[in-house]
């Protein structure tokens, strides 16, 4: 939900990795209040058809709604999470000035892709970042090359 529809498929690389409070992942807190509602919301729909379940005498649509507890959780889920991140928008979200408005697969984390080439970061190879610089294995995929970075050597193993 959050990557297709919140997001439209924006996403930034650098912030997953990160616990800084301007990241597009700390949400409030650190903790995603509108996942946990939506979670919770999933649950509740389902509580009085569990009962039911257990023997307790329930109204026959709290049974027929539990009998479908996979759909009816995943949907009220789905539309609570949908309009609390409407009420309560998250950055690069509905409405922020990074969304376009359709889907699209973007990283908007400053890092530029080459298909090919792998990463760099607004620069040529090798350009020192914020902690240290982005290289290009022996694969043609970039890696994160910190100062201390030691070169191993790995062996297959033989049978």
């Amino acid at each position: 939900m959050e990557y297709y529809v919140i997001r439209r498929g924006h996403y930034r690389v650098a912030d997953l990795y990160s616990a800084s409070k301007d990241g597009w992942y700390y949400y409030t807190y650190g903790i995603n209040f509108r996942a946990y509602a939506a979670y919770i919301s999933g649950i509740l729909i389902n509580v009085v058809g569990f009962a039911g379940a257990t023997g307790r005498d329930v109204p026959l649509a709290a049974t027929r709604i539990y009998q479908m507890s996979f759909f009816t959780g995943f949907g009220v889920s789905a539309l609570i999470y949908y309009v609390l991140n409407r009420i309560f928008p998250v950055p690069g979200g509905l409405g922020s000035p990074e969304s376009s408005g359709r889907f699209e697969e973007v990283d908007l984390s400053g890092y530029d892709y080459v298909p090919g080439e792998g990463y760099g970061h607004g620069g040529s190879e090798g350009e020192s970042g914020e902690r240290g610089s982005i290289a290009k294995s022996d694969a043609g995929s970039a890696r994160k090359v910190d100062d201390d970075d030691v070169d191993v050597k790995v062996e297959p193993v033989k049978k």
